[in-house]
């Protein structure tokens, strides 16, 4: 990828190790095999340090796993362990185990807060929600305190931040499940200015094309199903939409069935507060093993410390007893997760399609205002996704910019900072430039009703220079370089860099 000369970083991500040490090897070993393929001489390790500021660098990205039980209690009663072990337990113990491991590299070792940039999860999103990783996510990208022999810096800038990535609303049993995961995404694992979203086709997808090729009927677990209703019942009227009353009779009578069928008592439990205990899903499970009232689990300032989402007007649904509980039977109820697992076959509700579509546009909106990007894969999301053709990828609805499209100008008003990837370059045996090839190409074959071309070849290149910019902008490979400094010189000449590009901003007549 990188001997044509053009590419100005490549991201390798590549799935973290569980101690300091492997870590350390891992990234050497194929910084050693890169330097050796440029150079034709296997670098000494004091020779490193240029591989360190060469495009190549590294997001650590942790595999979703949908076993609840961790393989060492594999033998055990599996009745017994889901009342012990939350959702996804196998993948949680695994990624808070690695997540401490980084936090120690990235500590202690200068080099590999040169190599690591970003992290990331990957692999299959259905049946592993965005809350599994939650916690690791808000540890790692809190700021890693740097523990450096010498401290040149001031306390609160000698840390480390690593950006992130998670793929949502790539795979979905139903686009609100999609959409439900994005947004999950980013109220979860509280992603901010600079981090991206991978595929989040859900968010772009025309609804009326999706459900008439799924018939309009769903085959999906009963706790998905559910889930899905009291999110769809709930989080458009914070968006200030509004459900035909109909349709809303019709979902909340189908919800709570649902929720006596799964083994949440309706009696006691409202479709708001089941709304109010999926808020908190970001929180660490434990927090609610005792029924929520128990804190004992905090014991520091480091890990444990982020089992909570950092938004205060989440307290006071944590100060209810009955939100309490419903967390609590979400994640430790052997019944309710077995309940919740079996399969039925759900008929869309028709007008669900304008809902949908006014959510997407205000979703788009919100990322926009948040400076989320969204990363796009045209062929990969042909070939496994959820799209059959390159036009109808909703990387044009995302971003229209200086296109002639009025379908796309109105449907999507927002404009979302969008990237063109090749996902794995090996498995779907692409390269960049036959993605972009692939974009132009479409936009070629846009065509009015009387048959003509909509945008030019100025038009359709001014287009993909502009994705080329916001490709470049969203790379992780130079963000926060500030801050990995190993000596008081190297500081200095970061800081007179500074001044030198305030001084020709200035002079350029432009704002700083």
């Amino acid at each position: 990828a990188l001997e044509k000369g053009y590419i100005r970083a490549l991201e390798a991500r590549i799935c973290p190790a569980n101690t300091l040490a492997r870590q350390y090897i891992k990234i050497r070993e194929i910084d050693e095999s890169y330097g050796f393929a440029e150079t034709g001489v296997c670098p000494q390790k004091r020779q490193l340090d240029i591989i360190a500021d060469s495009p190549l660098f590294y997001v650590l990205h942790f595999p979703k796993d949908t076993k609840e039980i961790p393989d060492s209690f594999r033998n055990s009663s599996r009745d017994i362990c889901s009342m012990v072990y939350p959702r996804n337990s196998s993948a949680r113990r695994r990624t808070e185990m690695q997540a401490r491991q980084i936090a120690k590299a990235l500590s202690r070792s200068p080099y590999l807060r040169k190599r690591i940039r970003g992290i990331d999860a990957c692999s299959n999103e259905i049946g592993c929600r965005p809350e599994t990783f939650a916690t690791d996510f808000r540890f790692l990208r809190s700021g890693i305190p740097c523990s450096n022999r010498h401290n040149f810096l001031p306390e609160t800038e000698n840390k480390v931040y690593l950006h992130a990535t998670y793929h949502a609303g790539e795979d979905f049993i139903d686009i609100i499940d999609g959409l439900r995961a994005i947004d999950e995404a980013v109220q979860f694992l509280e992603l901010r200015r600079g981090d991206r979203l991978g595929h989040a086709l859900a968010l772009g997808l025309d609804p009326k094309s999706y459900y008439t090729l799924k018939e309009y009927k769903l085959i999906i677990p009963k706790q998905e199903l559910l889930d899905n209703l009291v999110w769809i019942l709930h989080r458009p009227l914070e968006y200030d939409l509004a459900l035909p009353p109909k349709l809303r009779k019709r979902l909340e009578r189908k919800a709570l069935e649902l929720m006596d069928e799964i083994g949440y008592d309706t009696s006691a439990y409202t479709l708001l507060t089941y709304y109010h205990a999926w808020q908190l899903r970001g929180d660490h499970p434990s927090v609610y093993l005792s029924g929520g009232e128990d804190s004992s689990h905090i014991r520091d300032s480091g890990y444990e410390s982020f089992y909570c989402m950092n938004r205060p007007s989440l307290d006071i649904y944590r100060n209810n007893r009955n939100v309490h509980t419903l967390c609590n039977l979400y994640h430790y109820d052997g019944d309710i997760k077995k309940r919740g697992k079996q399969v039925e076959a759900y008929p869309i509700e028709h007008g669900m399609e304008e809902l949908i579509e006014a959510l997407q546009n205000r979703m788009q909106h919100q990322l926009m205002e948040k400076g989320i990007a969204i990363e796009c894969n045209p062929s990969s999301n042909v070939l496994i996704g959820s799209i059959e053709q390159y036009r109808e990828h909703p990387m044009f609805r995302f971003n229209h910019h200086g296109l002639r499209v009025p379908r796309w100008e109105t449907e999507a008003p927002a404009n979302l900072s969008v990237s063109v990837n090749t996902d794995d370059q090996g498995v779907f045996d692409t390269s960049l430039e036959s993605e972009y090839a692939y974009v132009a190409r479409c936009l070629e074959c846009e065509r009015d009703e009387e048959g003509h071309r909509i945008n030019s070849n100025d038009e359709i290149y001014a287009y993909l220079d502009h994705i080329r910019v916001l490709g470049n902008s969203q790379s992780f490979h130079r963000l926060g370089e500030e801050i990995f400094f190993s000596n008081a010189k190297e500081y200095r000449r970061f800081c007179n860099r500074l001044c030198e590009d305030a001084h020709r901003s200035e002079e350029n007549g432009e704002m700083i």
